[in-house]
């Protein structure tokens, strides 16, 4: 009995090594048909070639497959500053990327693909959203923000679609037309997009305060802690349904970050393009309807007072409105550029 324990425990002894074996990631992509990228800050990374999208988080054991479908391969680690992955993990890349295929080209270049930028000019049509009379060269000026954020709006439209002719530049209402909350996000969320593309939504509106001294400009988005349905069973596999609330978990966290960071780059470029004329609110949370029902990255930008007797009178002027419409632009532009590049492992 004591030499089969021996044995057994001999037997143990060699083969630990060999399922402990970790294999470096980006020595086995620079031998396969993919493309490997890495968010040092989301801790999180994709293996993608055009097909197939392989998405994991370091410290998991959990690889998503094409959004939809789980695989537990053994938990991605990070030592000495070089992702590896299981031997169990790396057989599957091998299998689903053709290791040993042409390689090309390959290797650690920018993946992620913001293909479309979704603008949504609040309010419109039988809702004008916050009003105000304010006093415009001698004259009493009614001013809308329906208005206000559909001229904003457009001029965003007109230089991201300049600026990205090869990218999908969509607006929810390009006219005083009335729109339900619920059928803006529809709208976002069934624009068609590949495994490796995402889609963010920009919503664009005025604000209002019986405190009339108040004024400023502002980026929302949704706390943390906030809760949404990214998939739905029909969205993934049968084999993945038991692990549907660990897939909407990891999409509500990825969405909440870069949700975060394209609040952060708007809201610096709108403080670089209006200066002193208007103060910088900050970022702030909240569970606004239109933004909740997003099932992508989205933000809601208050460009400012239109009930300020200073500022006010500034939203209803195509120079400043083009001050804040620039100011938004530029931060989606570094957004989008972050983004895409962010795919370095150091």
């Amino acid at each position: 009995m004591r030499r089969v324990r021996a044995l057994a425990l001999l037997l143990i002894a060699i083969a630990l090594p060999l399922f402990s074996q970790q294999v470096p990631l980006v020595q086995l992509i620079s031998h396969s048909t993919a493309r490997l990228e890495w968010d040092p800050y989301r801790q999180q990374g994709d293996i993608a070639d055009g097909t197939n999208v392989l998405s994991f988080r370091l410290g998991s054991p959990l690889f998503l497959l094409n959004h939809s479908e789980t695989k537990s391969l053994g938990e991605v680690g990070f030592p000495n500053g070089q992702l590896v992955v299981s031997a169990e993990a790396a057989e599957y890349i091998s299998a689903l990327f053709s290791v040993g295929g042409n390689s090309a080209g390959q290797g650690l270049v920018p993946q992620r693909h913001v293909s479309t930028i979704f603008l949504d000019p609040g309010h419109g049509g039988r809702d004008p959203g916050a009003i105000s009379t304010q006093s415009i060269n001698g004259k009493q000026v009614l001013i809308e923000e329906k208005d206000v954020v559909l001229r904003v709006s457009k001029m965003v439209f007109a230089e991201l679609a300049a600026h990205y002719p090869d990218r999908k530049i969509a607006i929810s209402r390009n006219t005083d037309t009335y729109l339900p909350l619920e059928a803006r996000t529809e709208t976002a969320n069934a624009i068609p997009r590949k495994p490796n593309d995402s889609t963010v939504f920009v919503s664009i509106h005025a604000n209002a305060s019986l405190r009339k001294a108040t004024r400023g400009f502002e980026v929302w988005f949704l706390p943390p802690e906030y809760r949404r349905t990214l998939l739905e069973p029909s969205d993934v596999s049968q084999s993945s349904a038991d692990v549907l609330p660990i897939l909407n978990s990891m999409l509500e966290e990825e969405y909440t970050i870069e949700s975060v960071l394209l609040a952060k780059s708007i809201l610096g470029g709108i403080d670089e393009e209006v200066g002193t004329l208007s103060p910088r609110l900050g970022l702030k949370e909240n569970p606004w309807a239109v933004v909740r029902n997003a099932k992508m990255p989205s933000v809601l930008v208050e460009i400012g007072f239109i009930t300020n007797p200073i500022e006010g009178p500034r939203l209803n002027d195509d120079v400043y409105l083009r001050k804040i419409a620039m100011g938004i632009y530029n931060g989606v532009v570094r957004y989008v550029t972050a983004y895409e590049h962010s795919n370095s492992p150091e």
